[in-house]
């Protein structure tokens, strides 16, 4: 009967309704933090989760992994070109030519970055043409006057598909002793929106246009590659850059937006210590909830005690109580946080539109919409801590509780 015993009373201790109303303020307070604790941390690393994803799987497939360039126009690229794709983990491979320059259409004017590519060989090495939301990204390996613009500056510039834009080169892009800047017109031929930072900067060109622009005849400034493993791309770049000829260097997608993927990575370690202070803070309350039980029922432990129950019984009672309050608290919160992460993209959109407003956008954030990405491995890790540290908190009540004296506890009884 005594083996049982612990179980029995530490579960009635643990259902049982009845008791001081301080008590049971304190206990039901003491989950409820638990809960939140538990299902915040979830959610938390799910939108951090999801943030880094879409890094890699969104904004790393818009961009190339690396590119070798040179500080005079490459006129042989064809040869570079081949040079890079030899390496086993290149995937693809085409030249490319960016400037920075102004775009205007009537009195608005906005500071962009100009690719100019080949838009059969782009398709290949980013999907870019998978975003375009007006318009056919094709319509540039065709006509050198097209341009696919982002929707983001088509919209600040006031312009639409099919609408003339004039863009403006600075001077010292291209050779020569003219230091007039560089003036063409182009059609707009395709809106995108990529619902990223780069929505905020990118208009493409057809590679012939941007060389006309530059004055370099065929030449490129040099050659984008997609590496296989996007975190091998600066060792894969010094192999490619060992092997030719001095007055190339390489920039990978670090270089680019490698302080997105660190401040990703800082803003995930500091929230999640943030939160597990939060999870301790609520076992400080489990731990005065517990201890507020053990002092309203010292008259039962005596009376336990009386009846043949031992120390280790007592304090297996209070271990079970404890337990029970953790796996409840837990399983709470890694339901609530689950169903948050789940539903978090849709009840956020759903806001927006409500009250038309947007909580994310490019100009500050990585994406403009919440991401998440629910992942096993952290709601294992989480619950697990949680247990663990909920339980590790019960043993000083538990142990206060086994040191009960009856005499003492029944004196004035």
């Amino acid at each position: 009967m005594m083996r049982s015993l612990p179980v029995f009373v530490g579960l009635r201790y643990a259902s049982a309704k009845r008791g001081g109303m301080l008590v049971a303020f304190l206990s039901r307070i003491s989950v409820a933090g638990l809960v939140l604790g538990v299902a915040m941390l979830v959610t938390v690393l799910s939108v951090m989760n999801g943030f880094e994803k879409e890094l890699q799987t969104r904004i790393l497939n818009l961009v190339p992994h690396t590119m070798v360039v040179s500080s005079e126009p490459i006129r042989e690229w064809q040869t570079l070109r081949d040079v890079i794709a030899q390496h086993p983990d290149i995937v693809n491979t085409a030249p490319f030519i960016s400037l920075d320059a102004l775009l205007s259409a009537g009195r608005h004017v906005e500071a962009i970055k100009v690719h100019s590519v080949n838009p059969e060989l782009e398709r290949s090495l980013t999907s870019i043409d998978s975003y375009v939301v007006e318009g056919e990204f094709l319509t540039l390996a065709g006509d050198n006057k097209a341009m696919a613009l982002s929707a983001e500056i088509a919209a600040r510039l006031q312009v639409s598909l099919g609408d003339k834009v004039r863009l403006i080169v600075p001077s010292n892009h291209h050779s020569g002793a003219n230091l007039r800047p560089a003036i063409a017109s182009f059609t707009v031929a395709a809106l995108f929106h990529t619902g990223t930072t780069i929505d905020q900067e990118l208009a493409i060109i057809p590679l012939g246009a941007g060389q006309k622009l530059l004055g370099v005849g065929d030449a490129v400034q040099g050659v984008r590659a997609q590496t296989k493993d996007v975190f091998r791309s600066r060792e894969i770049s010094w192999d490619i850059i060992q092997q030719l000829p001095p007055g190339y260097y390489a920039r990978d997608w670090r270089q680019l937006h490698g302080n997105l993927f660190q401040a990703i990575q800082m803003s995930r370690r500091l929230v999640t210590l943030m939160i597990f202070m939060v999870i301790a803070v609520a076992l400080f309350n489990v731990v005065s909830s517990l201890v507020m039980v053990v002092t309203d029922k010292r008259e039962d432990i005596a009376i336990l005690k009386t009846m043949g129950a031992g120390t280790r019984e007592i304090l297996k009672i209070f271990l079970i109580h404890g337990v029970i309050i953790a796996v409840v608290g837990t399983g709470l919160g890694v339901l609530l946080g689950c169903l948050l992460s789940i539903s978090l993209p849709d009840l956020v959109a759903t806001l927006e539109s409500a009250i038309g407003f947007q909580f994310l956008k490019t100009s500050v954030y990585p994406v403009d919409y919440i991401p998440s990405d629910l992942r096993l491995s952290d709601v294992v890790v989480i619950a697990c801590s949680a247990i663990v540290m909920s339980v590790l908190a019960t043993v000083y009540p538990a142990y206060r509780a086994s040191k009960v004296q009856p005499a003492n506890a029944l004196r004035w009884h």
